[in-house]
């Protein structure tokens, strides 16, 4: 089987079968650093962390000047609630290259969740200062300041994310109608109104709670096309 056709294994969640044809590969050649990393990435994604570590120390040992394995080390450590760890693989891979925003964010991810916001905001940051246009730190930075008590700022971030995405919530939220229960009418029977200035306000954040559950773009406007009624439930 070709390492292409192992990867869409892995993407479609066969995993033991995707572990059989990586096995087969390493059987010939035991040092096939691709398959290495696959069979790391497979023990990630079953929560194997232990044995994702043990691949990816191995792993850096071949080939110690990629850092994409120190820095999925580092996810690991983090997954396996070993954040110091997981902070010094990220550390390591920023002092090894000071200009990926990706690696500021993942720092930045860390921070936040062991209530370092201040180092988190840091972090953002400096990775939206190399890419402005990155939607998902700009969400995540404004995830931080809410936390941090700066509102003004939060709802900027917020904003430019959706600028980013090309999504105008405002103009989502007007289009709305939100359902009413009415006397008049029997108890499952609903009217209609366009919202009032203070339940758009709710509705306005209860949508932007859902930046911290949906991790891409696509996923993000396609919950928002789901929430808002353009798409039916499969």
């Amino acid at each position: 089987m070709e390492k292409q056709e192992i990867y869409t294994l892995i993407e479609e969640r066969k995993y033991s079968e995707s572990l059989k044809h990586i096995e087969k590969i390493l059987a010939e050649n035991q040092f096939d650093l691709e398959a290495l990393a696959m069979r790391a990435k497979v023990y990630y994604r079953q929560q194997e962390f232990v044995n994702a570590i043990d691949e990816y120390n191995q792993l850096m040992n071949l080939d110690p000047t990629n850092l994409d394995h120190i820095a999925d080390r580092g996810l690991c450590y983090h997954m396996l609630g070993e954040h110091d760890q997981a902070l010094e693989d990220f550390d390591t891979v920023i002092k090894r290259e000071s200009d990926n925003p990706y690696w500021y964010s993942c720092r930045a991810f860390i921070k936040d969740y062991i209530k370092d916001h201040e180092g988190s905001l840091a972090d953002y940051e400096r990775a939206l200062e190399l890419d402005p246009d990155d939607a998902i730190a700009l969400n995540n930075k404004g995830l931080v300041e809410e936390k941090m008590g700066y509102a003004a700022r939060a709802q900027q971030s917020f904003a430019r994310a959706d600028r980013v995405e090309g999504i105008d919530l405002e103009k989502e939220i007007g289009h709305l109608n939100i359902p009413i229960e009415s006397d008049e009418q029997e108890d499952n029977d609903l009217n209609t109104t366009t919202p009032t200035p203070q339940t758009k306000n709710a509705l306005r954040n209860y949508l932007q709670t859902l930046r911290s559950l949906v991790t891409s773009s696509q996923e993000r406007q396609n919950f928002l096309d789901f929430l808002l009624g353009r798409r039916k439930v499969r």
